[in-house]
């Protein structure tokens, strides 16, 4: 909870580099998976902590990084939640 307040902190603080976010992230993270809660919740949590501008999306760090991440999540992160979830053994 420490490190989502870390994000809330950074999010009043206006700040718009992703790496302070990051490693945030990775914090609540390993936080969450060692306290036996699922680390998908860390993730969902950061994502709503993490600033959208609605009025100007080219400047918003949330749809930039939506943008980036895109791909790696439906070519490379789905495929293998689907395959792991279905017992293939890669």
């Amino acid at each position: 909870l420490v490190a989502l307040l870390g994000a809330f902190i950074l999010n009043r603080l206006k700040c718009r580099n992703f790496l302070p976010y990051l490693f945030v992230g990775l914090v609540a993270w390993l936080a969450f998976l060692n306290a036996g809660i699922h680390p998908t919740i860390a993730g969902v949590a950061l994502g709503m902590l993490i600033p959208a501008d609605n009025k100007n999306q080219e400047k918003s760090l949330l749809h930039h990084l939506e943008h980036k991440l895109s791909p790696w999540s439906a070519y490379v992160i789905m495929p293998v939640f689907a395959l792991a979830n279905a017992g293939v053994t890669v």
